[in-house]
């Protein structure tokens, strides 16, 4: 059974995974494909350069990717550029904006956030008389 949230952006995975999900989608391109955290086990060249082929392909618009440390970003940049990186990113932790954004405003790479309510605590769900167990 195939394990879609195993980290493996081998280009075996990277390429075999565009390919299912353009047949789910029911579609021959998407606009952003997006490697969601660092597989430290894999060379940046590697993943970089699948996701390179794919868009000469046709089957991703834009590269980006998610979790990446600075570093990681700078080497995944050597191979290929990357046109949008994702952090959680909210009021109580805005760590990204530290090393991150700038790197990012510097290179005219995108930034998207996820997370920006802070796991429901900035919805009004809790209140003073909220209990936790």
């Amino acid at each position: 059974r195939d394990k879609p949230n195993l980290r493996d952006s081998s280009r075996e995975r990277v390429v075999t995974t565009i390919d299912k999900t353009l047949k789910n989608l029911g579609t021959d391109y998407v606009d952003a494909y997006l490697v969601h955290w660092p597989d430290r086990t894999v060379p940046f060249e590697e993943t970089m350069g699948a996701l390179d082929e794919l868009v000469k392909d046709g089957k991703i618009r834009f590269v980006g990717l998610s979790n990446f440390k600075k570093e990681e970003i700078e080497a995944c940049m050597q191979v290929r550029r990357v046109d949008v990186v994702q952090y959680g990113w909210h009021l109580f932790d805005r760590r990204m904006q530290q090393e991150i954004w700038p790197y990012c405003q510097e290179n005219g790479i995108g930034v998207m956030a996820y997370g920006s309510l802070a796991l429901r605590l900035l919805t009004g769900t809790f209140t003073p008389e909220t209990t936790f167990a």
